[in-house]
């Protein structure tokens, strides 16, 4: 998991999962390889980047005594298959995903993790977070965060 939020915060923030027979890993991963180039090293994906184009990552999750693996492939902005083929509705983690993740987390991640999985928000919402931005609600003795539109996607 600790590699799937490296991840997440170089810019891979958008993602479709599945869960497969583990017997069709090898096959699930070439596929990915020729679609979305998954196997790239550094050097071919800094040029991919460079070029405007989408990068992936596959990450596969293998729970022992299992017979399926999880899998999630990450993609960055830019053009490209990965975003016009593996196009998905968000998908919040059920209760299970989110016992499994907080679990393989290191204690200073757990935090932000929370607070990423409770809001919504993307990774550069909650980086670009301002203490300004903060409104304080005395009767919930709680505050939230009014995020402005211009840094926030899709508004």
């Amino acid at each position: 998991m600790q590699r799937i939020l490296d991840a997440v915060s170089r810019g891979y923030g958008q993602y479709t999962s599945g869960v497969e027979p583990i017997h069709k890993a090898a096959q699930l991963y070439g596929k990915f390889a020729e679609l979305y180039g998954v196997h790239f090293n550094a050097n071919q994906r800094a040029y991919a980047k460079r070029k405007k184009r989408a990068n992936a990552r596959l990450f596969f999750l293998y729970e022992e005594d299992s017979v399926n693996l999880s899998w999630w492939l990450f993609a960055t902005g830019g053009t490209g298959q990965v975003h016009e083929l593996e196009q998905q509705p968000p998908y919040p983690l059920s209760w299970e995903e989110q016992r499994k993740l907080f679990k393989e987390l290191a204690v200073h991640l757990k935090e932000m993790a929370l607070f990423a999985v409770n809001t919504g928000c993307r990774d550069q919402e909650i980086c670009n977070l301002r203490w300004d931005w903060e409104i304080r609600i005395p009767l919930l003795k709680s505050s939230v965060f009014i995020v402005p539109g211009e840094y926030v996607k899709n508004r």
